[in-house]
């Protein structure tokens, strides 16, 4: 099966970049906590933005809207997504990520242009 590719669209603002936790800890009846690492690495989750400064086009808007219901099905299909915000220390490093979180939210910022945000977390 092919992986599914990010559309080539306007690039985000500079995305927030959490990364996750892998740690667990268990509080002791002595009062001292144990910890140890759950997983073997963490996975990144990339907070994506369009807004009044980088708006999308309908086009854009309309692309990113069928990829979102269409191809990666919400969150059941993992797609290979390239950092393309100039900015960040993340640019033209690929990843491959699922959504997750709430469905993008599209709102018209001017006539044909549009603001939304999605987050994407490391498969």
């Amino acid at each position: 099966m092919t992986t599914l590719v990010f559309p080539d669209i306007t690039p985000p603002m500079t995305p927030e970049i959490e990364p996750e936790n892998i740690g667990i800890t268990s509080p002791m009846d002595g009062g001292h906590t144990v910890s140890r690492a759950k997983y073997t690495r963490s996975r990144l989750t990339f907070y994506l933005t369009w807004g009044d400064k980088n708006p999308l086009t309908t086009e854009e808007q309309q692309i990113l809207e069928d990829f979102y219901r269409n191809k990666a099905k919400g969150s059941s299909q993992i797609f290979e997504w390239t950092c393309n915000a100039p900015f960040s220390p993340h640019f033209g490093k690929k990843y491959i990520v699922r959504f997750v979180g709430e469905a993008p939210r599209f709102r018209e910022v001017a006539p044909g242009y549009w603001a939304t945000q999605c987050v994407i977390k490391e498969d």
